[in-house]
């Protein structure tokens, strides 16, 4: 269906998480631009070298529509017809696998051959920015997407390719575009990047996420103790995400050894975690997001050095999140612990709660988040008590993109301050999805 010598060529072949192999061509002239119809997908399915669908809708974006080429997967049924293909996930995977390698393509080459390919953004900016404001997939906000065009690429450490329109036209306009365009995301399962609130400390956000942190916890006083969480968050489907948490640390210790009331510093790996997180109702025009989970803790930890439980637990909540006037928000979360053996770790409940503003430097700069959190929990048995907290905390984003964030707070105890002291608690957070460590300062 070509008429034209390719400009980019991607030749890809994997085994994990699919079995794919596939030869994509970017064409040398955009038809569209030439005043002829709106093309047609161009990059066939195959399974196991069986044509499935020459002109699949639903396989790549519609943006991507200017592709050429084919697709085998011996990992897709040879009974899937036209008709079920877009409700395979199999189809999907396959999808968003050749979107992110044509996407890491195009960024290559711009990076390396800076005129060829502004020679080709030239022809198909249409294409490009059609992406930016339409991909239904994508979960970034609208002021996110209002700065970078009234200030530019490079104002969020992206391509100098993405012009700035300050002076020709107003934030106001830019934000009618914006609105307009979103008109054409007819797919309403994805909740919208408003939703993603800034994460607290303890509350656990109700939007799935694709972001890596690691919190580290502070015991100033005697006796001593750094505890860390890394936590691996990464979005499936529309509205869903798994994690894993890793936690360690170190804990001042009586030396046992010396036997003269000296301490000594141990370290251990704690009771890893797994999750998975459904976000079942979303709502922009009202501002809300309700999630639920469900959480399995291993006993990988020496619960003897208190580095875990030493029983499984399983740990169900309910979070919620509501944008509020004035670029106020609310988050709460409510859930419990069932534990496998009582005799180690008796049953909990618990409930956490975060009030937040977030302001920026400037119109599109650096955002500020101050919050004060609370929370409360208490042991399932006999005469136990709750325990109150109270965490302020401020974060902050740390580079242009606005996808590294560091949190710092302090878990000031409302009750029991005899038994419980003050704790220092940060986080450093990389939404990996918007892009790598290094990338956007």
């Amino acid at each position: 269906k070509a008429f034209d010598e390719p400009q980019y060529r991607l030749h890809f072949s994997a085994d994990a998480p699919i079995e794919i192999n596939a030869l994509i061509f970017v064409p040398s002239e955009n038809p569209e631009r030439m005043g002829m119809q709106k093309m047609d997908p161009a990059v066939a399915l195959y399974c196991k070298k069986v044509l499935i669908d020459a002109e699949p809708k639903g396989l790549l974006p519609e943006w991507m529509r200017f592709l050429k080429g084919v697709i085998d997967s011996s990992d897709l049924p040879l009974n899937i017809s036209r008709e079920t293909m877009q409700d395979s996930a199999l189809v999907r995977k396959v999808g968003t696998v050749i979107s992110k390698r044509v996407i890491k393509m195009l960024e290559k080459e711009s990076n390396g051959e800076p005129d060829k390919y502004r020679a080709f953004y030239k022809k198909f900016d249409r294409f490009i920015k059609e992406c930016v404001a339409t991909d239904f997939a994508n979960r970034e906000p609208d002021g996110d997407w209002v700065g970078i065009a009234y200030e530019g690429g490079p104002s969020r450490g992206f391509s100098e390719f993405m012009p700035a329109f300050q002076g020709v036209l107003t934030v106001d306009q830019v934000q009618m575009a914006v609105d307009h365009i979103r008109t054409f995301c007819t797919n309403k399962k994805w909740p919208r990047g408003e939703l993603n609130l800034p994460r607290p400390l303890v509350t656990n956000k109700a939007f799935p996420e694709d972001e890596a942190v690691i919190t580290t916890l502070i015991d100033v006083d005697d006796p001593g103790a750094v505890l860390n969480k890394f936590v691996w968050e990464q979005r499936f489907g529309r509205r869903s995400q798994w994690e894993v948490v890793v936690p360690f640390g170190w804990l001042e210790t009586q030396d046992t050894i010396e036997d003269d009331g000296s301490t000594r510093w141990t370290s251990s790996m704690g009771d890893i975690a797994f999750a998975v997180k459904h976000a079942f109702h979303h709502n922009y025009e009202k501002g809300r997001i309700v999630s639920v989970a469900g959480e399995i803790i291993v006993p990988t930890g020496d619960d003897e050095l208190g580095f875990g439980n030493g029983t499984t637990i399983f740990e169900p909540f309910i979070a919620y999140g509501q944008i509020l006037p004035a670029d106020f928000f609310f988050q709460a979360q409510l859930g419990g612990e069932l534990t496998a053996d009582k005799d180690k770790a008796p049953n909990a409940a618990f409930a956490r709660c975060a009030f937040g503003w977030t302001t920026t430097s400037g119109q599109f700069g650096r955002a500020w988040s101050p919050m004060l959190e609370f929370t409360g929990g208490r042991p399932i048995t006999t005469n136990a008590d709750i325990q109150y907290s109270a965490i302020p905390q401020m974060q902050v984003t740390l580079n242009r993109r606005q996808h590294i964030m560091f949190n710092l707070g302090a878990r000031i105890p409302l009750n029991e301050r005899d038994e419980r002291k003050t704790q220092v608690i940060f986080y450093l957070l990389w939404d990996w999805f918007d892009g790598t460590l290094l990338e956007g300062w």
